[in-house]
């Protein structure tokens, strides 16, 4: 689940920072969009007045540049806990789920949620030794299951994912 950061902070900071003699305080942009080597953090202002905020990597085909794979991490209630949002390609064994491993090591298990026109969505809580492991590691094995029943294996790359995580945790 994406959370909203409490912008009453932020505005408090600011004010500190600025002092005396600031006419006028500028708003938090709607929009941020920051890359730490294949990790792009976004953040956007929601209807709430609040800005959800995460961190994601995509892959696409090299042939055509369609999307095959989507990678998402969400901040938890605290800096030791985070969700993963995937948004997979369609023709998967729904069942089977996803495994996520790094180093041949079974890091987690997710499971489908929904089908949307922009793929299948599968969703875990990511447990802090598997937060752990992606940031020590150097890829992410994205384990699925065709429905004719063949292996799928997509590699993520985990280059800037500690950076991204520092900075979605600031935000």
């Amino acid at each position: 689940m994406i959370t909203g950061l409490d912008l009453r902070g932020i505005v408090a900071a600011l004010a500190l920072w600025a002092g005396p003699g600031v006419a006028q305080q500028q708003p938090a942009p709607d929009t941020l969009s920051e890359t730490y080597t294949d990790w792009q953090v976004v953040c956007q202002s929601t209807d709430a007045g609040t800005r959800a905020c995460e961190m994601s990597q995509q892959l696409f085909q090299q042939e055509g540049g369609r999307r095959v794979l989507r990678v998402a991490v969400q901040k938890g209630e605290t800096a030791d806990r985070a969700g993963l949002v995937l948004i997979t390609p369609f023709g998967l064994s729904l069942p089977e789920g996803v495994v996520v491993r790094s180093g041949g090591e079974t890091l987690l298990e997710a499971g489908f949620t929904t089908c949307l026109p922009v793929g299948c969505i599968a969703r875990a809580p990511v447990p802090a030794a598997a937060l752990q492991e992606f940031k020590a590691g150097e890829m992410l094995e994205i384990a699925m299951t065709t429905m004719g029943g063949s292996p799928l294996l997509l590699s993520v790359s985990l280059a800037g994912f500690t950076a991204a995580w520092t900075r979605l945790n600031d935000l």
